[in-house]
């Protein structure tokens, strides 16, 4: 009896730390929905649209990169710095870049396919965009809607990039309504 004493609450406790690490871990997650992918880009639009820069890169995967991203896509060119390369655009100077453009109407998603994870890579949802940026330059980017634990973060949120992920054969498409 003593040791029946000692397991069951030895079990319980188990079983706690094992549920907790795995809601930690995301739960419930599962593959991202079109639906849901849809409606965390509409996010990343609206911070776009209205030009606020620290919104749309938290919704990105990483704050830096998307700083990183918007550094290089925002200006349309880049004038040369005292060491010879270009000059990257920073604080005011990058608001007012990237104003210039940012995209005046929200981009069509052309694809939604779901995107499996290999090779260290996440998977989710890719969203395939296409529009015309606020300087008139017309932009087909692969975003992707990513399970972060219970919330989704993006990779490519400056939507208007134009960047792409290397070519997988396993990523299947589907029509965009899907």
């Amino acid at each position: 009896m003593t040791r029946a004493k000692l397991l069951v609450p030895l079990g319980v406790l188990l079983g706690a730390v094992g549920a907790w690490i795995w809601w930690q871990q995301g739960g419930l997650g599962g593959p991202v929905s079109d639906a849901a992918a849809r409606h965390y880009f509409s996010r990343i639009v609206a911070a776009a649209q209205a030009k606020d820069l620290e919104a749309l890169c938290r919704l990105n995967s990483s704050v830096g990169t998307c700083q990183a991203e918007l550094r290089v896509y925002c200006p349309e060119s880049f004038p040369v710095g005292p060491g010879g390369g270009p000059e990257f655009p920073a604080g005011e100077d990058l608001e007012e870049e990237c104003g210039e453009s940012v995209p005046t109407e929200p981009p069509q998603i052309v694809a939604s396919r779901h995107r499996p994870a290999m090779e260290g890579r996440v998977g989710g949802r890719l969203l395939v965009v296409k529009g015309i940026d606020g300087r008139g330059k017309a932009y087909e980017t692969e975003v992707l809607i990513f399970r972060d634990k219970r919330s989704f973060k993006a990779t490519h949120a400056v939507f208007w990039s134009g960047s792409k992920f290397p070519s997988t054969d396993t990523a299947r498409p589907e029509p965009a309504g899907e």
